[in-house]
Formats: structure tokens, sequence, C-alpha cells
């Protein structure tokens, strides 16, 4: 009997202690057989075959065909699919595609976050939702009304990630005064938003335990070897936040022109173009 694997262990291969143990929890709850049927069921709808069906991440993993099966599902509800293989760009396909399911009938609770897909850190997530934009489809099919649901803060808050934006533990609800039971279907990292001081720099859950983790091995001494180097290479001052100094990308462009590579900076002070100049760095 044929079955669908998970794909790569992307979330175990990059954790270690407890975030490890729970990753690996959450991948045996992963039904493969269950998963090679939504994978058939995608299939169907789009009306042509999946490449690495098998394996489900990356069958999925840039956002693709799950455009395809949205489009097919409810027409023109994606304008634009991006196909080419910038990280980001990818990010915003599978951005899009969950943006596009309250408004066909499924519920914010259902969602995955777009990292739980992309990074393959949580496929479990992945199919359930799946399951449930299948449910939904087959209510459309039989003449079934199917309400529109309600694009709440923290459903879109769980594309985040695309747009580099730290969750914030007062953007989780649009009314500050909401209670804790309010929380009790959104999630695990929702649910945390009601205890801010739980938090690692505005993220929860298992992302604030690995940032956690790697800031415990952070190597200043070697940030400051790396500083001094890039800021001879270059002529430019990095600044006193590493980080911020950094993230334009337009230094490690400059940094790789003073290498011999021919580079192309977008100077343009918005995230598109800065995620654009990192990628072209790596």
């Amino acid at each position: 009997m044929t079955t669908c694997t998970d794909g790569p262990h992307r979330g175990i291969d990059n954790a270690y202690g407890d975030l490890k143990e729970r990753r690996e929890k959450m991948d045996a709850k992963f039904d493969s057989s269950a998963a090679l049927g939504v994978m058939n069921w995608i299939e169907s709808v789009i009306g042509e075959p999946v490449e690495n069906k098998d394996d489900m991440t990356t069958a999925l993993h840039d956002g693709i065909v799950l455009c395809k099966l949205m489009n097919k599902l409810k027409p023109d509800s994606i304008k634009k699919t991006y196909t080419g293989t910038l990280a980001f760009k990818q990010m915003e396909n599978i951005g899009q595609f969950l943006t596009s399911l309250p408004p066909y009938g499924v519920r914010s609770e259902d969602l995955f976050e777009t990292p739980d897909l992309y990074e393959g850190t949580n496929m479990a997530s992945v199919l359930v939702c799946l399951g449930q934009v299948k449910r939904v489809q087959a209510k459309h099919d039989n003449g079934e009304t199917v309400e529109p649901q309600e694009v709440r803060q923290s459903a879109a808050l769980k594309t985040c990630r695309v747009k580099n934006e730290p969750v914030r533990a007062n953007k989780q609800w649009k009314n500050t005064g909401a209670t804790k039971s309010k929380y009790e279907h959104a999630g695990k990292d929702i649910a945390n938003a009601a205890n801010p001081e739980d938090a690692q720099d505005g993220l929860y859950g298992d992302r604030a335990e690995r940032k956690k983790q790697l800031d415990m091995k952070y190597d200043t001494k070697l940030e400051a070897k790396i500083r001094e180097w890039i800021e001879a290479k270059t002529g430019e001052s990095i600044g006193d936040d590493f980080q911020e100094g950094l993230k334009s990308g337009v230094i490690l462009l400059n940094l790789m022109g003073k290498l011999g590579h021919e580079v192309k900076v977008n100077v343009k002070k918005m995230p598109f173009a800065e995620r654009e100049n990192i990628d072209n760095f790596l």
C-alpha cells in the first residue's frame, strides 16, 4: 500500500532538547495514509498530477499547488502566483492560500501557519487544514450553504513570517479586552498570547524557546570580528545593532561587490526590497 511521507524534517533537523521532542511528537500525529488521500484529492481538483505527491512537504513547499487548488475551488481567489525560487515569494504563495480560506468557509482556527509547511515543522497541522478544505468543498458541491468565516486578527498573523514581522502580543486581537476564553480554539501559539510575559521578543511557544536556545549560543566575540572585517572591506559602519545594520541587505551586497562579485542593490527602504537584497546575497 502506497502512503505519503511528511517530507524532510526541517523542524527536527534544526531542533534540539525539549523542542526536538515536541516536534517529534507532532510528527507522530501525521497520518501518511490520510496525507496521500488529500494529495490525490488535490490532483483531482486541479486536474493535473502533482510532482512528489508522496512527499507532502516537498510537493506543497513553494505554495504553487495550493494556489492552483484555491483558484479551482474559488476562481480568482489568488490573482498572482509566484513560480520562481525566492524563499519569501514562495512563502507569500502559502500566505495567499491561507488568507483565501476563511472567505471560502474554512474557520480561522483550522489554518496552519506558513512556517508549519515552509519549514516542515508541523505537517500534521497542514494535513488537518487541508482536510477541512476538502470537507468544505464537499459541502459546496452538495449545494449546502457555507457561510464565509471571519478573518480574525489572529488568523491574519499566522502568515506574519511572510512579512518577516514578529508576532506581538498587543496585536493578537483588535479587541484588547478579549478574554482568555476567546483564545481556546486558536491554537497553542495564539493561546500563549494571553500571557505576554512568556514571550521571547514577541515570539511564543516553540519559536520562543528555539530563539532563547540560539541566543545562548550567540558568540559576541565572533560578531565583533565579523563586524570589523565587513566594515574594513566596505568602508561602511554597521552601527551598534548588528542585526539592524545588516537586515536591509545593502551592506551585505556591497560586501559581495568588494569581493569581486557583480551585484544589484535595491536601496528602497521597503521590506520586499530588503528581502530581495538578502536573497541575492545568499
